[in-house]
């Protein structure tokens, strides 16, 4: 195992916001989570390059620090997630690892998602980031019952709400709608504590390289949100690369991009920020 440097709070805190692009606070507090979280979703691409390349899935403090902060990586949710649970923690908020299971192309997967459950003056919030623009990009509040009618709105205009609706997934559903359309389910939990942290990483890793539909493992998946609006997609089913405005219906496709490709490959830095996958 490659040894990692340990990282102050002061230098995890200064290396965080610049890789984010933003001035650095003295001390983080509630209300500034909404542009953290923004900015980190912007900035931060949720992809699983590192898994296709057959990389070690780490979840230690430093090495997420190394990886994401200092190397300009992105990563999985339990990476994503694991750098921003670290840093509301150190800055000594309420927050704990929960799992949960996402709706993929309308099928349930394994209870392998990490989430961030924050409590907050007697509130409880859910905080995700995995996704870019496909995100709340802000905490969003648990609430007792659809009826409650509370929402939020991200910067690409799409609502999310998370509300008490027992079922056999978990005992709250988050759920998103882009303009124009119906609410659809996105993500299902009870937002329990998971006591046992290394158990929770170790479950999840281990359950998407056993997910036999190969979704996070059989073909490199990309999401990276670009400073002018668009998304950029990278669809591996499809062998594709796709543009998409924040409205999601008008994508721009460059089709036919083989991984081995020089063109595929001068995407990456252009548009995720990053050097090329390892051939």
């Amino acid at each position: 195992m490659i040894e990692i440097k340990e990282y102050s709070f002061q230098e995890f805190k200064k290396l965080f916001f610049k890789r984010i692009g933003l001035e650095e606070l003295d001390e983080i507090k509630f209300e500034d989570l909404t542009l953290l979280m923004e900015s980190y979703s912007k900035n931060v691409s949720f992809n699983n390059f590192d898994i296709i390349e057959g990389k070690e899935q780490r979840w230690d403090r430093d090495y997420l620090i190394e990886r994401i902060l200092v190397e300009g990586k992105g990563g999985m949710c339990y990476q994503l997630h694991g750098v921003f649970y670290h840093l509301l923690k150190e800055s000594g908020m309420d927050v704990f690892y929960s799992r949960g299971r996402c709706n993929l192309l309308g099928q349930m997967a394994n209870p392998t998602h990490v989430s961030i459950g924050l409590n907050h003056l007697g509130n409880r919030y859910y905080i995700e980031l995995s996704g870019g623009a496909f995100v709340p990009q802000q905490p969003l509040l648990l609430q007792n019952s659809q009826d409650d009618e509370e929402y939020s709105i991200n910067k690409s205009g799409c609502k999310f709400r998370v509300y008490k609706c027992e079922s056999e997934y978990g005992t709250y559903v988050a759920e998103y709608q882009r303009p124009g359309l119906g609410w659809e389910p996105f993500f299902f939990s009870s937002f329990e504590k998971e006591l046992d942290q290394d158990e929770l990483f170790k479950y999840s890793i281990q359950t998407v390289h056993d997910d036999p539909t190969k979704h996070f493992t059989g073909t490199y998946i990309g999401v990276m949100p670009q400073q002018d609006g668009d998304i950029a997609i990278v669809d591996g089913s499809k062998q594709c690369f796709v543009l998409s405005n924040c409205q999601f219906w008008q994508p721009r496709i460059e089709p036919g991009l083989e991984y081995s490709t020089q063109r595929f490959q001068d995407y990456l830095p252009k548009y995720f920020g990053f050097n090329p996958l390892q051939q």
